[in-house]
C-alpha cells in the first residue's frame, strides 16, 4: 500500500527558492521510494527462506501469493493456480479419493468468517496426487480496515505423524493385551457376587458391585484407547443403516440417567426425524457428550438435550450448567488428550479422548461438531449429520 507524500505548496516568487523546495521533493521521494524497494525486499527475503509453507488468499479462495516452500510441498507454481479456488486444488479430496466438500472444509470457513484459526491438522493433495498431513493455522488480511483475503500458513508434519503412529501402535497393542484380562476379572467377579449374594454376605456383596463399577470404567478407557488406534490406522469401520433419531436419543438418555442422581437429562426440540448413519457410533458420540455434561457440572442439576434439523440434516446439542471452556481452549477440545481444568485449576479425570473420537466418527460421515461455551457458565456440544450421511475415510 502506496504512502501519502506530504504537498509541498510553494510561497515564494523566487524562483531560486522554487527550485530548492523541487529538490528536497525530489529527494523525498527517492529515499521514500528506498524505503519501500528495501522493505520488499526484507519481505522477499523473508517469506522465500521460511521453513513453513505460505498461501496468500482473495476473498474468494484464490491464491495471489505462494512462497518457494509452498510451491515445493505441494509441486504447484503459483501462475499455474492463480485462477483456481485453492480448496479445488489441494483440499478436494480424501485418502480414500471420495470428495472433500467445501463447504465443510476449515479453511474456506475461517476464509468466509474471517476468523483466525490456528493449529488445525488436515491432509493436503500434491500435484502427482500423492497425500501429505498438514498443520495449518489462517488469518485474515485487511486493508483500511476493510478484509480482502487471509494468510495461510502450513507445515509438513509427515515426521511427526510417523512417531504419533509408532506410539499409537504401542497403545493398540497394549490395549489389546490388558483387554482379555480385564474381561476374565470381569466375569470372575460377577460370580463371586452372586455367590456372596446367595451366601447372604451383603458386605462382600456390595464390594464385588464396586469392584465392578471400577473394571466397567477400565473397560471403557482401554476401549477409547483402541477406538483411537482405530482412528489413526484408518480401520474405524462404521456400519450404514435407516433408524428413528427420537428412540435414539431416549435409549441413550434414559441409560446416561441411571448414571447420575444429581442431574436430570432433558430432551428438547424436533421429534419425527430419520436419518441414514452409523447408528451405534451415532449413539456413542452422544454418550460421550452426555459423559462430559456430567462429569463438567458438579454444581448443576440439569442437563438438556437439543434435537433440531430439516430436511437435510440433523442437529443435536448438549447443554450443560457447569465450568464451561476458557476461549483460547475452544478451538483444541476436539484434540486428543485434551482435558479441560476447573475453576480451582483441578483436573477431572480421563484421558481426553471421548470428543477427539467423537469428532472422527461424525467427520468421517461429512458431518459437522462444535461447541459455544462461557466460562463458569456451561457449554453446549454440538453435532450435525445428514440425512443420509455418506461414510468417507
Amino acid at each position: 500500500m502506496s504512502k501519502k507524500v506530504p504537498r509541498v505548496i510553494k510561497k515564494s516568487v523566487d524562483g531560486s527558492k522554487s527550485k530548492d523546495l523541487d529538490i528536497l521533493l525530489e529527494e523525498y521521494m527517492s529515499k521514500l521510494e528506498q524505503k519501500v524497494v528495501s522493505q520488499t525486499q526484507q519481505l522477499k527475503t523473508i517469506t522465500d527462506n521460511a521453513a513453513s509453507c505460505l498461501f496468500m488468499l482473495d476473498m474468494n479462495g484464490l491464491p495471489t501469493f505462494m512462497n518457494p516452500a509452498a510451491e515445493q510441498a505441494t509441486g504447484y507454481s503459483l501462475e499455474e493456480i492463480k485462477d483456481k479456488v485453492l480448496h479445488t486444488v489441494i483440499h478436494h479430496k480424501h485418502p480414500d479419493g471420495l470428495p472433500y466438500h467445501i463447504k465443510v472444509c476449515p479453511i474456506t470457513n475461517a476464509l468466509k468468517a474471517r476468523k483466525q484459526v490456528k493449529d488445525q491438522e488436515e491432509m493436503f493433495v500434491r500435484k502427482d496426487n500423492s497425500f501429505f498431513p498438514i498443520s495449518f493455522s489462517i488469518a485474515p488480511l485487511t486493508e483500511d480496515g476493510k478484509p480482502h483475503g487471509a494468510v495461510l500458513e502450513f507445515q509438513d508434519i509427515t515426521k511427526r505423524k510417523e512417531l504419533e503412529r509408532q506410539k499409537d501402535d504401542f497403545i493398540g497393542m497394549a490395549s489389546h493385551e490388558l483387554k482379555t484380562p480385564v474381561t476374565s476379572m470381569k466375569t470372575y467377579t460377577q460370580v463371586l457376587r452372586k455367590k456372596f449374594e446367595k451366601q447372604g454376605d451383603v458386605l462382600a456383596a456390595e464390594s464385588m458391585a464396586k469392584i465392578d463399577v471400577q473394571i466397567n470404567k477400565l473397560t471403557s478407557l482401554i476401549a477409547d484407547l483402541l477406538d483411537v488406534t482405530r482412528t489413526q490406522t484408518g480401520n474405524l469401520h462404521l456400519h450404514q443403516e435407516s433408524f428413528d433419531v427420537d428412540t435414539l436419543v431416549e435409549e441413550v438418555v434414559e441409560s446416561m440417567q441411571l448414571t447420575t442422581h444429581k442431574h436430570t437429562i432433558t430432551i428438547k426440540g424436533k421429534r419425527g426425524m430419520h436419518m441414514t448413519a452409523d447408528r451405534d457410533r451415532t449413539s456413542q458420540v452422544l454418550i460421550n457428550y452426555l459423559s462430559n455434561a456430567i462429569k463438567y457440572s458438579p454444581q448443576s442439576s440439569k442437563i438438556f438435550v437439543h434435537v433440531t434439523g430439516d430436511d437435510n440434516e440433523v442437529i443435536v446439542g448438549v447443554q450443560d450448567f457447569g465450568i464451561g471452556i476458557p476461549p483460547d481452549k475452544k478451538d483444541q477440545v476436539f484434540e486428543r488428550f485434551m482435558r479441560v481444568s476447573g475453576p480451582s485449576m483441578e483436573t477431572f479425570s480421563g484421558l481426553g479422548l471421548g470428543l477427539y473420537i467423537s469428532a472422527h466418527i461424525i467427520t468421517r460421515q461429512n458431518g459437522r461438531v462444535w461447541v459455544e461455551s462461557k466460562e463458569n457458565k456451561g457449554s453446549t456440544f454440538y453435532f450435525s449429520l445428514p440425512c443420509t450421511a455418506k461414510i468417507s475415510g
